[in-house]
């Protein structure tokens, strides 16, 4: 995709990794999705918690003005016991 309106290109592109990274953890079970896989114990559904945090920064904090949520890009990634695929998913089509 080729655009002279860059702010048109990068809202094309942040649409397509947003469905991108929601597709990852959609269709997962729940033990698929809070699998540690890598050695930073970083799992599919606790990045999708981080990218809902994230989102929010940006856009309810940072561009709203609304208070910012009591997370730190560390403990974003934290999965609870109560976190599923679909609260997850929808928390963040939400965001």
């Amino acid at each position: 995709m080729q655009t002279d309106d860059e702010r048109e290109e990068l809202s094309g592109f942040l649409d397509w990794y947003r469905v991108v990274a929601a597709n990852k953890l959609r269709g997962l079970s729940e033990p698929d999705a809070v699998r540690v896989a890598t050695p930073s114990g970083v799992t599919v559904l606790g990045t999708i918690k981080h990218l809902t945090w994230v989102e929010r920064l940006w856009f309810a904090t940072n561009f709203l003005g609304e208070p910012r949520e009591e997370l730190d890009a560390s403990t974003s990634f934290h999965v609870d016991d109560g976190d599923t695929v679909a609260a997850t998913l929808a928390h963040y089509e939400a965001a």
